[in-house]
């Protein structure tokens, strides 16, 4: 009877730690790290972003988040002036936090005014496109209506494809004879000017700032990618291989002339404090040196990457983890200074690895790269169509040993972000599942110290 009362005093204890701290209670129970649930009516989406005081913000087309460590909570923050657009697949980052704090933030420019208002144009240019010939030519009049149209089609795409100074001179006549569209028209021009700037993003006050200064002269298809060059400078590459340099102390902003033709940069992996890894157009590649602004020679990567790699990720020693594709089951090691690369790693069950099917993956302290969910590369047959099985599963894996186990997460998740918090754990969101992971060995005395924190 004693033993039985001692057990029970013994579980009691446990039990009651647990639910008074839990936090170290899970650092005792579970060897291997585990999940915890977030709880929030909040729908999150964005890119990650973390602020110098440990916060993260998260910037959506339409909303932008604050998420706060200290008491795991996201919040609704300031939007994002004039339609700011970020990147859904993660490869091209618009923003990035400067060394004073503040955040510097490029998003897409606005589409061109007729790509805008082309619903309510086609139907007039269309008639523009028709009327002379059916009021003068017979023989277009005695045309088949199916003639009549392939020949307007044709006339649509080759206008289209003018440029579009040259479209403002068929589609200006029509909207200036509407007053309400002429208005909304003016208004939008004015804000896709505003589209081209940057904007800096103050975390203490919430506000934004317009970068007056800086104007880029892209196209709604272009990416810009900001990087950080020192206290003062930051580099701006855009997608199609130009740079920008630009400098907060004199405003001072210079287009950069490479000594190679770059084009089509689909991912920056900084290597250390003076080089940029670029992977290119179709698993091409090159070194950027910050200091002498030039690009090493363009060199690509040897098989198996036949296809697209999904995923870049910076281990130490610079040493890249390049991560395949549906087809290519693996994570490679590659070395930059020897270029010479070897698989590491297959993952324990068939992913979906393609572009639009992102892992993102991270990597705790150097140790442990942990995979969250993601689509398995299977179908699931439904009565109308076929969709991918979404996993539920984290793959950790150990960056010595290369071996892993599976986890199970609270939800699904099929491409949602992570970010790695100053105290250790990760924030992996999307939607109303967020949760965090808590890596093997966390303890409450690890947290991450907010003493001088303003939120």
């Amino acid at each position: 009877m004693k033993n039985l009362k001692k057990i029970i005093s013994i579980v009691l204890l446990i039990f009651g730690i647990c639910f008074i701290f839990p936090n170290i209670a899970f650092a005792l129970d579970y060897e291997n790290g585990h999940f915890e649930k977030i709880q929030t009516n909040l729908e999150i989406e964005g890119c990650p972003l973390k602020l110098k005081d440990g916060r993260i913000l998260i910037l959506d087309t339409n909303r932008n988040y604050i998420f706060n460590p200290k008491n795991n909570t996201f919040r609704e923050t300031t939007p994002t002036p004039f339609g700011f657009s970020y990147v859904s697949n993660g490869r091209v980052f618009p923003a990035v936090v400067l060394n004073n704090g503040k955040v510097f933030i490029i998003g897409k420019i606005l589409k061109p005014p007729f790509d805008k208002f082309k619903d309510e144009l086609y139907e007039p240019i269309k008639a523009i496109f028709t009327r002379d010939e059916l009021r003068n030519n017979p023989k277009f009049a005695s045309l088949s209506a199916e003639e009549r149209n392939s020949i307007i089609v044709a006339r649509w795409k080759n206008f289209r494809k003018l440029p579009e100074n040259e479209k403002e001179q068929v589609y200006l006549p029509i909207i200036r004879k509407n007053s309400d569209l002429l208005n909304r028209y003016n208004q939008y021009c004015q804000l896709r000017e505003k589209s081209r700037k940057p904007l800096l993003f103050d975390p203490i006050s919430e506000t934004y700032k317009t970068i007056e200064k800086l104007s880029f002269n892209g196209n709604y298809s272009t990416l810009y990618t900001p990087i950080v060059k020192s206290n003062n400078e930051i580099l701006i590459f855009s997608d199609q291989g130009e740079i920008y340099e630009y400098n907060f102390v004199n405003s001072n902003f210079i287009k950069i002339n490479s000594n190679q033709d770059i084009h089509n940069i689909e991912d920056i992996q900084r290597l250390n404090d003076n080089e940029l890894f670029l992977i290119l157009y179709k698993n091409r590649y090159c070194i950027y040196n910050l200091n002498t602004n030039k690009f090493s020679s363009i060199y690509e990567l040897p098989n198996p990457f036949s296809y697209k790699i999904t995923e870049i990720l910076k281990s130490e020693n610079n040493k890249l983890l390049l991560i395949g594709n549906r087809d290519d089951q693996k994570i490679y090691e590659y070395d930059t200074f020897n270029k010479e690369i070897k698989p590491v790693y297959t993952f324990l069950f068939k992913r979906a690895l393609e572009e639009y099917f992102p892992l993102r993956p991270v990597i705790i302290d150097n140790k442990q790269i942990i995979i969250f969910g993601g689509f398995k590369n299977e179908y699931n047959p439904g009565l109308f169509n076929t969709s991918y099985k979404i996993s539920n599963n984290a793959e950790i894996i150990n960056l010595q040993t290369y071996k892993s186990k599976l986890q199970n997460m609270h939800y699904i998740h099929a491409g949602n972000r992570s970010v790695i918090l100053d105290d250790g754990r990760v924030l992996i969101y999307g939607g109303k599942n967020n949760e965090l992971y808590i890596p093997k060995g966390y303890q409450v005395s690890k947290e991450y110290s907010y003493a001088n924190s303003k939120y």
